[in-house]
Formats: C-alpha cells, sequence, structure tokens
C-alpha cells in the first residue's frame, strides 16, 4: 500500500478509515507470473517472465491520492510543502 501513496500499520492491516477497495490478483501461465495489488482505481501489476525478466506496471488513474514536495500553485514565495499531485 505505501507504493500505492497510503500509509501501512504495523501489524499490517488495513485503515479503519479507508474507503477504496483493496485487492490482490496472482496468475500462473506457462510463460509467466504476475501479481497485481489495486488500491482503487491505482494498481501497480509485476511480471516474472520465465524466471529471467521482471518488469513492473504502474496505473495511475486517479493521481490526487498521490502528494509531492513542491510550492502551491502560484505562489513560489511560499516555501515548498506536501501537497496532492496536479
Amino acid at each position: 500500500m505505501r507504493l500505492l501513496g497510503r500509509k501501512v500499520s504495523t501489524d499490517g492491516s488495513v485503515p479503519a478509515t479507508l474507503q477504496a477497495e483493496v485487492a490482490i490478483d496472482m496468475k500462473k501461465r506457462l510463460e509467466a507470473v504476475w501479481i497485481k495489488h489495486r488500491l482503487g482505481v491505482n494498481s501497480i501489476k509485476m511480471y516474472d517472465k520465465q524466471g529471467c525478466i521482471f518488469r513492473v506496471e504502474t496505473i495511475i488513474n486517479d493521481p490526487s491520492d498521490f502528494k509531492s514536495f513542491r510550492s502551491p500553485e502560484g505562489k513560489q514565495e511560499v516555501g515548498k510543502k506536501w501537497l496532492p499531485m496536479r
């Protein structure tokens, strides 16, 4: 969940305030194994192709879940802080 912009509790449980769907899918095929982590509409998919190529795909449909360290829009004189991505 950290890769998808959320904090993880020390015991690994999903926070009670989280309103998004959390899902993990895994498929084994002859040529590859893949695992997909979904949190709401954003997801990360990882492939292991025949044990020699590792590939990661990230799908971001809602960037507001993520924060970046930047100045507010139109206010460059104000210091940088953690703000939602545009």
